[in-house]
Formats: C-alpha cells, sequence, structure tokens
C-alpha cells in the first residue's frame, strides 16, 4: 500500500501508541539517508550541468534547495519522496513473536534486498523493516528518477517515467495507470519470495475497496468469518460496584469486541453488496436471454441472406465464364477474318494484275494485226494469239475448271484463298464474286470508258490520250457508232465530228 511518507515514524524519532518500545531494537535499518543528501546524489550534477547553459539567470536553478523547493510547490501533484509499505499475513495469523510471524520477517527481508535490483530508477534512500508493532512490515521510501530528458534537467523527479523506463506502462485512467501496474508487479515478486518458502497469497479480499467482484465478496466474507472464530465468543465481565446497569470489563476484551462489531458490519455490508451483485448477475442473464433470442433470430435472417448471396455470386461467376467464352470465341473469329482479308487481298492483287496484263497482251495484238505491212503468217500467229488470249480471259471465271491454269502458283493461291473465305467466311464470297467480275469485266472491255477525236500518226480517229505518251489509236471515224453503243464517251476539242459529219 502507499504510505503517507513520515521519515520520523519510520526511524524512530518519536514513539507512537502502538508501538512497543521494547521491540524497537529489533528493527532492521536497510537505508537511512537525509532527504537533502539524497537530492544532492539524485540532481545535483544534472542542476549544475542546467544552470551553466542557460544565459538567463532567471532560468537557473538555486541548488539542490531551490529544486527540492520548486517539487514541494509542484501544481503537477509530484511528491518530494514517495513510500511503500509491504506486509506478509496478519496480527490473527502472522504477529509478532509467532512462528509465522519470524517467517514473514524471513519473506520481507529478502523483498527489500531485491527492491533495488528490479526498480533502477526509483533511488531508495530510507528503508526500515518494523518489528516493534503487532506485525512485522516494510516502509520503503524512494525518490523516482526520470532519465534521459533532451530538454531541461537531464535528470528529474518524475514517477511515470520512471516506471515507462523500468519498462511499466499503464493507462491513463485511475484504476489502471502505471502506479498500479508497478504495484501489481510489485505483488508478483513479493508471491515469488512467498513460493520459496512454502507460503501462498490468498485471494485478495479488498476490505477497503467499494468497487470489487462477486468473488472478492465472497472472499471478504469468508476472511470475515476466520477472524470472527478467532475472536472468544463470550467475554469475562464484572458488574460495576454501585451500579447495576454497568459492567466491568478488560481493557484487551474491550478491543476484541470493538474489532467484532467491525468485523460484523464489513460481513453484513459485503453480504448486502454481494447479494446486489448477484441480483445484478440475475437481471444480466435475463437481458442475456433475450438479446439471445434476438440474436438467433438476427443471425438465421442474415444466414438466408448470405445463401441468396451466395446462389447469386455463382449465377454471376457462370455468367461472366460464358461470356469470356463467347468473348475468347468471338476474339479468336475476328482475328481468323482479318488475316484470311490479308490473303484475299493479296491474292486478288496478283489475279487483278493478270487480267491486266492479258488485256493489255491482246489490245496490243490487235494493234499489230491493222499494220497492212505484216505477212500473212505473221497475222494469222497473231490471230490465234488473239484468240487464245480472248479464251482466257472469258474463262477466268471458271478457274477451277480450267487445267491449263491450275499450275501457275497465282491462281492456286487465288483458288486456296477463295476456297477458304467461301468456307469460313460465307459473307465475304459475294464481294470477293463482285469485285472479282468488276475486274473481268474491265479485262474484257474492248475500248476505255473515254476517247479523243484527234489527230495522230494514225491518222485522225480515236485515241486514248492516257495510254502512253502519245496516245492509243483505236480507229477512224467508221467505229463511232460502235463507240456510242458500248457507251464510251467522245471528247472533240476541235469540234471535228460536228463539222465533218452531220451524225
Amino acid at each position: 500500500m502507499k504510505g503517507k511518507g513520515s521519515l520520523a515514524h519510520n526511524n524512530r524519532e518519536f514513539i507512537a501508541n502502538n508501538v512497543d518500545s521494547d521491540r524497537t531494537k529489533y528493527n532492521i535499518y536497510y537505508r537511512q539517508e537525509s532527504l537533502k543528501n539524497a537530492y544532492t546524489n539524485c540532481f545535483a550534477k544534472a542542476i549544475e550541468n542546467y544552470n551553466a547553459k542557460q544565459k538567463r539567470k532567471d532560468r537557473h536553478i538555486n541548488g539542490v534547495g531551490g529544486y527540492m523547493e520548486k517539487i514541494k510547490n509542484s501544481g503537477n501533484g509530484e511528491k518530494l519522496f514517495y513510500e511503500t509499505v509491504v506486509q506478509v499475513g496478519n496480527i490473527y495469523d502472522s504477529a509478532i513473536g509467532t512462528e509465522q510471524g519470524e517467517l514473514c520477517k524471513t519473506i520481507l527481508d529478502e523483498y527489500m534486498k531485491e527492491f533495488e535490483k528490479r526498480n533502477p530508477n526509483l533511488y531508495v534512500f530510507n528503508a526500515v523493516m518494523h518489528n516493534d508493532e503487532c506485525t512485522p512490515h516494510l516502509h520503503i521510501d524512494y525518490i523516482p528518477l526520470g532519465r534521459e530528458y533532451k530538454q531541461g534537467l537531464m535528470v528529474r523527479n518524475s514517477l511515470d517515467r520512471a516506471f515507462k523506463q523500468q519498462g511499466i506502462d499503464g493507462k491513463n485512467n485511475k484504476r489502471e495507470n502505471s502506479t498500479i501496474a508497478w504495484e501489481q508487479r510489485e505483488k508478483s515478486a513479493l508471491e515469488t519470495v512467498m513460493n520459496r518458502h512454502g507460503v501462498e497469497r490468498a485471494a485478495e479480499t479488498g476490505l477497503h475497496r467499494k468497487n470489487q467482484s462477486v468473488e472478492q465478496f465472497k472472499a471478504t466474507v469468508h476472511d470475515t468469518d476466520n477472524r470472527l472464530q478467532q475472536l472468544p465468543q463470550q467475554i469475562e465481565y464484572k458488574p460495576a460496584m454501585f451500579n447495576k446497569e454497568k459492567a466491568v470489563v478488560n481493557t484487551a476484551d474491550l478491543k476484541k469486541i470493538e474489532e467484532k462489531a467491525k468485523l460484523l458490519t464489513i460481513k453484513e455490508n459485503n453480504l448486502v453488496s454481494l447479494e446486489k451483485q448477484e441480483n445484478k448477475k440475475i437481471a444480466a442473464i435475463s437481458d442475456y436471454s433475450g438479446y439471445k433470442a434476438k440474436y438467433e433470430e438476427t443471425a438465421e435472417k442474415c444466414k438466408t441472406q448470405a445463401e441468396t448471396i451466395k446462389k447469386q455470386e455463382a449465377q454471376i461467376k457462370e455468367q461472366s465464364e460464358k461470356i469470356d467464352e463467347m468473348g475468347e470465341s468471338s476474339f479468336k473469329s475476328t482475328k481468323r477474318n482479318l488475316m484470311l482479308g490479308i490473303d484475299y487481298r493479296k491474292a486478288l492483287n496478283s489475279l487483278t494484275s493478270i487480267i491486266t496484263s492479258i488485256a493489255e497482251l491482246s489490245r496490243a495484238v490487235n494493234a499489230l494485226l491493222k499494220n497492212k505491212d505484216l505477212p500473212t503468217e505473221v497475222k494469222a500467229g497473231l490471230k490465234t494469239s488473239v484468240s487464245f488470249l480472248t479464251k482466257t480471259i472469258s474463262d477466268l471465271p471458271a478457274l477451277d475448271s480450267a487445267e491449263d491454269f491450275q499450275k501457275d502458283p497465282t491462281l492456286k493461291k487465288y483458288k486456296t484463298t477463295k476456297n477458304t473465305l467461301d468456307t469460313a467466311t460465307p459473307e465475304m464470297s459475294p464481294a470477293l464474286s463482285e469485285l472479282y467480275s468488276a475486274e473481268l469485266i474491265n479485262a474484257n472491255r474492248k475500248y476505255p470508258p473515254k476517247l479523243t477525236y484527234k489527230g495522230g500518226n494514225m491518222g485522225r480517229g480515236f485515241y486514248d490520250i492516257y495510254d502512253g505518251p502519245f496516245g492509243k489509236f483505236y480507229g477512224g471515224i467508221e467505229i463511232l457508232d460502235e463507240l456510242m453503243e458500248k457507251g464510251v464517251k467522245i471528247h472533240d476539242p476541235y469540234d471535228y465530228i460536228k463539222r465533218s459529219h452531220t451524225k
């Protein structure tokens, strides 16, 4: 427990009523240092270093005495020193002079000798074991040392920092602060010493605490009953002389009566508190039952909703997989069509080139035939060539059955590409046929779509001025009717036709 810290009482500078002065000589003094000397040992060096860094004198600390005065008048709840009182057992089971009391002295002595090792930040300047009262107990007086500050004093009187630097850090509330956490650790250390001597730590009764658990109230009642059993059930008394309404009682017995009355009061209060706690438990159980029913109902709804969500997720997953499959198929189909389209355009370009070459060759042969100076046998050969070329062009739409052209690599490529397109992409086949037919018509066309009537090397007639630098001659005025039937447009820059022929 915490003590108020009366050094004069601890060091027996005066003898209180509860002290047996004949047994004071049995007290054990572990440390007796004045508070002023303790502060000098703890803070003198830090104060000196602090003052040396201050340029303004009004910020200086007036030595150790000034620092003590500052702590004494501090508004932060700081104390010049702190005291802890440690006791094992009580007046009824471990009194001074009993075997159990001697064991408690041994336990307290070992605990005290290990105290400073556990608490390097608590400077113990006064410590004594009192063996001249009812039970042996320790008074430990110490100054907390908070170290390693970056500003101000490097070492200060700070209980909270001292505990933290010893690895103890409590919560910021009255019931779980660092002091309580440290006290619990010290109780555990004391329990370890007790266990070495075969003594177990009993449950805390909390006689002086208002807020206890049901188990603590029960322990208090049990402890109170044990104490009551140790008190005599009857007290001897004698009638007072000259007054029958008064009795004479021994002083020691009177104290026992007072103790008994106190214990009965404690027992009664704890029984009332225990009943209240039990009633709270019953009410809590009742509330729990109601909450449990609501929870189970809500849980069932949540379970149903979870199952529905799970089914929806399965459906979404299935649909997503189908969409992925469709997307993959569509992608492959699109890619295939694009590749076939590329092959188709290559084949079409090659085929168009062949048809154009054949048509040009046919026109060239026809032009040669008009040359009157050519030998007859040459003209015959040329006519045969023209017939062959004409048949070649007319047979192009039926390439599948034209044996003479199956050996041509370009035609083979065209055939393969066309068959693939017809099978894989039927929608492209009509466009292929249409484009092919258009190219074929252009190749078989006897005259170009436009001719110019003018004079030239071959005489006056119709020329293709877009065919070579000199223009190609197609015939004289005699082919005019044929040209008009074929839909060939005539360009006559000088109106020769109009002036020469009424037609």
